[in-house]
């Protein structure tokens, strides 16, 4: 008995004809199965993502990959082309302009504030600012004699980027301090959010 269901390369075709992302991946109109690519979030970054369905890629806050995946704190996912990395900068300096930090004009002293777990990813984010000119420096807040009073005086910081929830002695310091502060976080913990401080949503892939 013959299945009503249409073949991948019928859905390839349709695809192709339909949205304009799968004409820019594919290239030309899929014959048989074999010209039809495993798709990966990476297409999206060389692409631009620019889909019928959703914003430029530039506007997507993905600029980090996460280090919260599941009950994982590592792997990061991993830059597979330089397109991706330029596209990944874009995204964390549409983010931080978001937030009134304009990247390209003014120069900011940052001070990103990990532990034992996110500090992997907090020197992928110093490479990224370090990349858009801006000075990041990383502290430490399970490193033996811990003072963030300390650390704020020596560096006078414009922004300090809390990679955990900050506490309020921590914002309090900050205030004195006149850093702004902003929590990094992973997108699941989207509506955690916290009084007094900006807070930038990052994933794992598109």
């Amino acid at each position: 008995m013959a299945s009503n269901k249409p073949t991948l390369v019928e859905i390839a075709r349709r695809a192709f004809d339909n949205v304009k992302f799968f004409r820019m991946v594919y290239s030309a109109r899929p014959e048989r199965a074999e010209d039809v690519p495993f798709i990966t979030h990476v297409h999206f970054h060389r692409t631009r993502s620019v889909l019928d369905c959703t914003v430029d890629g530039s506007e997507i806050l993905g600029a980090v990959p996460s280090y919260l995946r599941g009950n994982q704190e590592l792997p990061l996912t991993p830059v597979e082309s330089g397109e991706e990395w330029k596209y990944r900068l874009e995204r964390l300096e549409s983010g931080l302009l978001f937030l009134g930090l304009t990247v390209q004009t003014v120069r900011y002293r940052v001070l990103i504030v990990a532990d034992q777990w996110t500090g992997v990813f907090a020197s992928y984010l110093s490479d990224q600012l370090g990349w858009l000119r801006q000075q990041a420096s990383i502290t430490y807040t399970d490193f033996c004699g811990f003072d963030f009073n300390h650390d704020l005086s020596a560096i006078h910081p414009h922004i300090v980027l809390f990679l955990e929830p900050p506490s309020h002695i921590a914002l309090g310091l900050c205030k004195r301090h006149d850093a702004q502060p902003i929590y990094i976080s992973p997108i699941e913990r989207i509506g955690t959010e916290i009084a007094g401080m900006d807070q930038l949503a990052f994933c794992d892939e598109l």
